[in-house]
């Protein structure tokens, strides 16, 4: 059964609703002040700082340490964000769709890497957030003929400073390739200016972005993708006329060697250059809580896209492409925790049988639900290369 849980904030506390099925909800206050929310972004800019340094080699054992800081402030963020009703729910729970709706002002935090003794939530559940905000947002419509092919743009390394995005292209490429109906535009370089991205990402059903991503925290708006020349804003991606049912956002870092102390780090805009996208209509956006390396990002969303065109969710093949890299390389790389997923964590792009969400469902995510075609399977029916 899915977990629905609602958490918005008034005053120094946090109220936190779990809906259940039946008349009655759970309802829990906790008192949490803003200098301790403020802590847990300094403790998780410490922590990434400590993966950087075992990323590069510079200190042999402090992959182990990764480890045990991430599952000692994951507790903390358990038992002291969460009400115990909510927390002895959580942790009877079994494996299902978990629901966030955050009060914009408690976006930033690290939601999924709540440790409950045993495991994170983004590794026992699906989860997708949804963000309670007072900014206008755009209603629109994707209309997409059921037996027309799914149209997919991937961008590469607009920059040209991004070692593995090409590998990445390629790699995605050759997941796909093998498949039918669906259409892969790429473009890339300088020829990824500006105006033919915003010409290109028209009337897409997935975007995937290779390359380097810019967080403004004071002006949100004015985060986005860093081009060649100049910068595609989230305020620019906002006015566009278009409503893609994903857009993933592999933003990197590549030459954090350069710079330790930023080139790692936490981010506390969590929503980024997501923020235009969401506010534009975009039904589902995933994207990096920190800045990632290249490298890694290219395992990372080949495992994702392999368990999303077999049909299973976005939540499913995200969930199951976090434990995948967690068997492969441990708790001490942070890779696996870094992305999220804001939508509706049930949303299929190609299924075996028709899924239909249930009444309670479409009514707690309105604006995120899928109105992708169903029974079809993927196929990369052209390739083109600007």
């Amino acid at each position: 059964m899915p977990k629905y849980i609602t958490i918005y904030r008034h005053g120094d506390t946090n109220i936190v609703d779990i809906v259940e099925k039946g008349p009655i909800s759970s309802k829990g206050e906790i008192k949490v002040e803003k200098e301790f929310l403020n802590g847990i972004y300094r403790e998780f800019n410490r922590i990434t700082l400590l993966a950087n340094k075992r990323f590069y080699g510079m200190d042999n054992k402090v992959g182990l340490n990764v480890q045990k800081e991430l599952e000692s402030i994951g507790s903390i963020l358990f038992k002291q964000l969460l009400p115990a009703n909510v927390q002895r729910d959580l942790q009877k729970a079994e494996n299902t769709e978990l629901y966030l709706k955050l009060d914009d002002q408690l976006n930033y935090i690290p939601w999924e890497l709540c440790f409950d003794g045993k495991d994170f939530l983004a590794t026992k559940f699906m989860v997708g957030r949804q963000v309670r905000t007072d900014q206008v947002l755009s209603k629109k419509q994707q209309t997409k003929n059921s037996h027309a092919p799914l149209k997919m743009l991937i961008i590469i390394d607009p920059t040209e400073s991004l070692k593995h995005a090409q590998h990445e292209a390629e790699s995605l490429c050759a997941i796909l390739e093998d498949n039918q109906n669906i259409e892969i535009e790429l473009i890339g370089g300088r020829q990824a200016d500006k105006f033919s991205l915003i010409s290109e990402m028209k009337n897409k059903d997935l975007i995937h972005f290779i390359g380097h991503a810019f967080f403004d925290e004071k002006k949100p708006e004015k985060s986005g993708w860093i081009l060649k020349e100049g910068m595609l804003t989230s305020q620019e991606m906002g006015k566009m006329n278009t409503s893609p049912l994903l857009v993933f956002s592999n933003a990197c870092q590549s030459s954090a060697t350069s710079n330790l102390d930023t080139g790692y780090l936490y981010e506390k805009k969590t929503l980024g250059i997501g923020n235009g996208f969401l506010l534009s209509g975009v039904q589902n956006f995933i994207g990096p809580l920190w800045i990632i390396h290249d490298e890694g990002s290219v395992r990372f969303s080949s495992k994702f896209y392999k368990e999303l065109i077999l049909g299973e969710s976005i939540g499913k093949s995200l969930q199951k492409a976090k434990n995948e890299l967690l068997e492969e390389i441990g708790l001490g790389d942070l890779l696996w925790a870094s992305y999220i997923h804001y939508g509706n964590p049930a949303t299929t792009i190609a299924t075996k049988e028709e899924k239909i969400l249930g009444e309670a469902e479409r009514a707690y995510l309105p604006d995120t639900s899928s109105n992708a075609p169903t029974g079809f399977t993927l196929n990369l029916r052209r390739y083109s290369l600007y």
